[in-house]
């Protein structure tokens, strides 16, 4: 439906009779006609191509040389001479790239979290969809109306995604165009916002009945139709509450050349790794406070499964203490960084003066 309009530059005045002349452009790798449609009496003929369904040109719309076509009329000047007609071929006008293609959807990723541990997320982390269309550069898609969101499949519960970015982002090199949606994991707790598969994507996810997508060229899409994406094992959810079963020590009397075993069970791995869970929320014998306690403890050794983890205490010596307690700070994580929480041990004496 877009006109495309071609000067034709004449050396001086030129007179159009009889018929209508004619201009082949080349549109992709097909001929068009564009017809004259005004000039008469000036040095400039202008002719006149209207868009077809099914033209496409990425390159931009070409002219061959010498191929104005008087079509039964006559060109000449005041004199009545006749017009020479021959011209240079035009080559691909980038500026002028058709595209009557509608896009459509190409494909639907899950493609990153923010804070994401052990491919785990949990309550406040962003994870982002990109759903890529048939654009390839250089163009965009716009969401030209309506609020484009996206549902997600949390464990069995559907959550919506909205659109983060994309939108009218004119993309070049080899990426297509494409718009990133977000959805934020919920707080520690919420029902069904756990999944130990992995989050999956329906097919047709997108609300395509409530929003009108077109590309650069005004192409609006018909179709945002896609595959369903299965669980994805990099981005499991798990917003469980983190606790402490239990928090022992051995013996409630420590006396000259004793120590305890101080054995803590949580109800799920806590984080062992700083390279995955930074320095910060990785669990070690530094995260048990010994403010209330009479001595030292050993660096805490963890089972395979990261749940079970002991250490000694070895208390000071020369001392009479009958109140002491270890106590657990909240500086550490589980493994998919749900904060861990506080717990102290039963009293126990510290009794390692000998008598004089």
């Amino acid at each position: 439906g877009d006109n495309v309009s071609v000067t034709a530059t004449f050396s001086e005045r030129v007179i159009v009779e009889s018929g209508t002349p004619t201009l082949p452009l080349v549109v992709g790798s097909d001929n068009r006609t564009a017809t004259y449609t005004s000039g008469d009496n000036s040095t400039a003929l202008v002719f006149r191509y209207t868009i077809q369904a099914g033209d496409n040109d990425s390159n931009g719309i070409s002219i061959l040389g010498n191929t104005l076509a008087l079509n039964s009329s006559t060109i000449k000047d005041a004199a009545l001479n006749n017009a020479i007609l021959t011209h240079s071929e035009v080559s691909d006008n980038n500026g002028y790239i058709v595209d009557t293609t509608p896009p459509t959807v190409s494909s639907v990723a899950i493609t990153s979290a923010t804070n994401k541990q052990y491919s785990l997320v949990n309550a406040g982390d962003n994870v982002s969809v990109t759903v890529t269309f048939s654009e390839t550069p250089i163009s965009a898609v716009i969401v030209e109306s309506g609020t484009a969101t996206l549902t997600l499949v949390v464990g069995s519960a559907n959550r919506t995604a909205t659109l983060h970015s994309g939108s009218s982002t004119i993309v070049s090199g080899s990426d297509n165009a494409s718009l990133v949606f977000q959805y934020t994991i919920q707080a520690t707790g919420t029902s069904g916002e756990n999944d130990d598969d992995g989050i999956s994507i329906g097919a047709n996810a997108l609300n395509s009945n409530s929003i009108t997508i077109m590309d650069a060229a005004g192409n609006i899409a018909t179709d945002l139709t896609h595959s369903a994406v299965s669980d994805n094992t990099g981005y499991k959810v798990d917003t469980t509450e983190l606790t402490v079963n239990s928090f022992t020590i051995s013996d409630t009397l420590l006396v000259v050349g004793d120590n305890a075993t101080v054995e803590l069970v949580f109800s799920e791995a806590v984080c062992a790794d700083s390279s995955v869970c930074g320095g910060v929320n990785v669990f070690s014998s530094d995260d048990i406070n010994l403010d209330n306690a009479t001595g030292l403890i050993s660096t805490m050794s963890p089972n395979d499964n990261k749940t079970i983890w002991t250490g000694t205490f070895t208390p000071t010596t020369g001392r009479e203490v009958d109140n002491n307690t270890l106590s657990l700070d909240t500086t550490y994580t589980d493994v998919a960084g749900n904060p861990g929480p506080s717990a102290t041990t039963s009293n126990f004496e510290v009794e390692t003066k000998a008598p004089t």
